[in-house]
């Protein structure tokens, strides 16, 4: 375990900290609207099982943010994944469904390309089109593999520094990610002080909801006021990596049918 404050590396217990009127939300998980396996039904039904919130960030895709909006008794925040034109990847979040339903059916899906998982515009030009709605942009994995880490576009000089200065915070772990680069994350995120901090397991499967979480100080049952505590950095981080054979299985590009179910269900 490595404790740096806001950012606790370690499996975290959401039940212990419930205890204590901590609220907790996986703030990076995929449904099948994109890249992951189950339907939204039963990711809330997850959910609600393990007594955490979530966030449905598919790339590129709203609908599975839209139906879980719907959702009572499950803590959500609207949200989206969105893979620039450089190939990294943003997330997104925003105080109300309305807000990213406008931000996409104008920013977003006017540039979706017909054969290519990119969008037909730059990362820098996304982050700026977000400042006239209410939502928070984060650097998602900063240094994930390839391209889709925007600290490698960087470096490559595929994107400009300043850039990635105008997000508003960084996803200081992702449970899907390997430690190392992790690790450079959380490094990135305490050196950039007075940004905003999230965490999430970039799940695809069962098994990897709740492997990182992000926690607000206090009981919230409401988007809006956890958001609010994103936003005023009344928040820490608390993950761990997937194993890495779950891992692989699970983010493959073309897993098998029969191995990715089978993986999901061992996270029951």
């Amino acid at each position: 375990m490595s404790n740096f404050g806001k950012i606790i590396h370690d499996r975290p217990d959401p039940g212990l900290f419930r205890k204590r009127g901590i609220t907790a939300v996986d703030m990076h998980f995929h449904s099948r609207y994109s890249d992951g396996v189950n339907k939204v039904r039963f990711i809330l039904k997850k959910a609600r099982q393990k007594g955490i919130g979530v966030c449905l960030t598919d790339h590129n895709v709203i609908r599975g943010s839209m139906i879980a909006s719907r959702c009572k008794d499950v803590l959500t925040i609207p949200g989206i994944e969105v893979t620039a034109k450089e190939g990294c990847h943003i997330l997104f979040y925003f105080y109300s469904i309305r807000e990213l339903e406008n931000f996409y059916y104008t920013n977003i899906k006017p540039k979706k390309a017909k054969t290519s998982p990119f969008l037909r515009i730059s990362a820098e030009e996304i982050i700026d089109r977000s400042r006239r709605y209410s939502c928070i942009s984060i650097m998602a994995h900063p240094y994930a593999i390839a391209w889709t880490g925007m600290m490698n576009c960087v470096r490559n000089g595929v994107i400009r520094p300043e850039a990635a200065k105008k997000l508003d915070g960084i996803e200081a772990i992702t449970g899907s990610n390997l430690r190392i680069p992790n690790k450079r994350s959380i490094e990135l995120a305490l050196k950039m002080k007075g940004r905003m901090i999230t965490g999430g397991s970039d799940g695809h499967i069962f098994y990897e909801m709740g492997h990182t979480l992000t926690f607000a100080k206090e009981n919230i049952d409401n988007t809006r006021d956890f958001f609010e505590a994103v936003a005023k950095r009344r928040v820490f981080v608390v993950g761990k990596e997937t194993k890495f054979l779950k891992k692989h299985l699970a983010h493959s590009t073309k897993p098998t049918t029969r191995g990715m179910y089978a993986l999901n269900y061992m996270g029951k």
